[in-house]
């Protein structure tokens, strides 16, 4: 008895996990295959039975590479629709309404470079770098802004907006709890 219903259960489990399984599609791909995009997962993309575990995957594999810029999903009844927005080349930056730093020095700092792919994680660490900058040299209102500017099919200009703020700066500095040294003896 207990046999025939393990048997049972396991057919129930088949059934439950076909029913949630589905094809998988891909569009937006211009200059990558499904077969490149295999090279980047484990999950075999032309089966017929892809459940929502292996598209987790699937999205997690496919974000982790610099070929892939973004991702959409869109789930049919029949099909898991992935959108691909693939990474295109970085054909210059720019950096606008900075005075204080020099373009030299702020291209010198960041990691995306000219006829590197895109990378949205390069972008905001790139912004991060460039407002610690910033901050370091005084300015702790700085506020940055990036933005891309298609170039060509496969190319984009990144653009680095700067709002520099005002510097900031020490007036007055006040030592307390102190008893032993003079306040003139800190000011030196």
């Amino acid at each position: 008895m207990i046999k025939i219903f393990n048997f049972i259960f396991i057919i129930f489990l088949l059934f439950l996990n076909n029913i949630y399984a589905k094809d998988l599609s891909f569009i937006g791909l211009n200059k990558l295959t499904v077969q490149d995009l295999q090279t980047l997962t484990s999950v075999n993309l032309t089966s017929d039975d892809i459940d929502e575990n292996d598209v987790n995957l699937i999205l997690n594999d496919l974000y982790s590479s610099s070929l892939i810029y973004d991702l959409n999903l869109d789930i049919k009844e029949d099909v898991y629709l992935i959108e691909i927005f693939e990474s295109k080349k970085i054909n210059n930056i720019f950096i606008n309404n900075n005075t204080f730093i020099k373009d030299e020095n702020i291209l010198q700092l960041i990691s995306s470079k000219s006829d590197d792919l895109l990378d949205k994680n390069k972008l905001l660490n790139d912004q991060n770098m460039i407002k610690d900058l910033y901050e370091y040299s005084g300015f702790i209102n700085t506020n940055i802004t990036t933005s891309t500017e298609i170039y060509s099919d496969d190319r984009v200009n990144i653009i680095f907006n700067i709002n520099e703020g005002n510097k900031v700066k020490l007036n007055k500095i006040n030592f307390q709890g102190n008893s032993f040294f003079s306040n003139n003896y800190f000011k030196d």
